[in-house]
């Protein structure tokens, strides 16, 4: 081949010093390689540092409907909430997202910046204006310091319209639940359960008062309903519930005024949910199946193979062909 008759054709000193430098560069990469591995189960394990709490960081003015890669920003825990846009946050964090539509200047993301600054500026290369704030959802357990969240959102959000409230804040435990700690069952509580109640109760007489309809989107989980199977996720799934039952509840009473949907996710492949299983779609798939729906359903599984397996799982073979599955899971075919 020509390149073979070209590395021939350089003299003997350059081929020696090219197979001597091999090692090296095979070293190096072996290098760059275990620092990428180490960064990656940083992520899933939550070892790196966390946000400071409550820090808000007022930036340029703007909103982006642009939230379909949302849950493609879900780290071991997905915690976060989203006003009209989408949201990144640390891991062990809980974080929520501000954010409101104007052109903007694209702008390259930096290696530099955190997650949220990079999440920005990913944002603002479509063309939008974006400002976020961090706040970990795991010590809101007192009304006082709701009152303090209230406070910092009304602050970033100064003088911004907001239109839709999607309520995307959880955490995942994962753990028999005779071993949890009473700690855990509080955070548990606060960030899963008080963070869609406390952003709802204060952003929904705002999206009333709209002269245009509004929308609040609620995303709960699956492991929710008493047919799943849980397993080790017991306390994560009674948590879960919680956002099922109050966001029907909102669409009962105030579903004539803003639309409300309740949105159940099935098997999404996530940094939280690496597992590839039967009947698995990706984020992207799911958003998409979301913003499709939003005014015309109050309930859904996303994209329709989810809501075909739900009714061949729960509703139409008697179970058998939920043994199947779980049977294919379970053998990780």
């Amino acid at each position: 081949p020509p390149a073979a008759r070209k590395a021939e054709a350089r003299p003997p000193e350059a081929r020696g010093a090219a197979r001597r430098a091999q090692p090296q560069r095979a070293a190096g990469l072996r290098a760059r390689l275990a620092g990428e591995l180490k960064r990656r189960q940083a992520l899933v394990t939550g070892e790196e540092t966390g946000i400071t709490r409550l820090k808000p960081q007022l930036l340029p003015d703007g909103l982006s409907a642009l939230w379909a890669d949302i849950f493609g920003q879900w780290s071991r825990t997905f915690d976060r909430a989203v006003f009209a846009g989408p949201s990144v946050s640390s891991p062990g964090t809980a974080g929520s997202t501000a954010v409101k539509a104007e052109p903007a200047p694209p702008a390259a993301a930096s290696p530099e910046l955190s997650a949220e600054q990079r999440k920005k500026k990913e944002i603002e290369a479509k063309g939008v204006n974006c400002s976020f704030l961090t706040y970990d959802f795991g010590v809101l357990g007192s009304a006082s310091e709701a009152e303090s969240l209230k406070s910092a959102l009304d602050s970033c959000l100064k003088g911004r319209d907001v239109a839709i409230l999607i309520n995307n804040v959880a955490e995942f435990q994962h753990q028999e639940f005779a071993k949890v700690t009473a700690d855990t069952i509080f955070r548990a509580s606060n960030v899963n359960c008080h963070g869609q109640a406390i952003l709802t109760n204060h952003f929904l007489p705002k999206l009333m008062a709209r002269s245009v309809r509004s929308a609040v989107i609620s995303v709960g989980t699956n492991a929710a309903e008493p047919q799943n199977p849980r397993y080790k996720f017991a306390l994560y799934g009674a948590t879960k519930s919680y956002n099922h039952i109050l966001s029907s509840g909102i669409e009962e009473c105030y579903g004539d005024k803003v639309d409300v949907m309740t949105v159940i996710p099935r098997q999404t492949r996530t940094k939280m949910n690496p597992a590839n299983h039967l009947f698995t779609v990706t984020p992207e798939v799911h958003a998409k199946a979301i913003i499709d729906q939003l005014g015309w359903e109050s309930k859904t599984y996303g994209p329709m193979i989810h809501d075909l397996e739900y009714s061949l799982r729960f509703v139409y073979t008697f179970g058998l062909f939920d043994t199947f599955v779980q049977w294919c899971n379970k053998s990780r075919n």
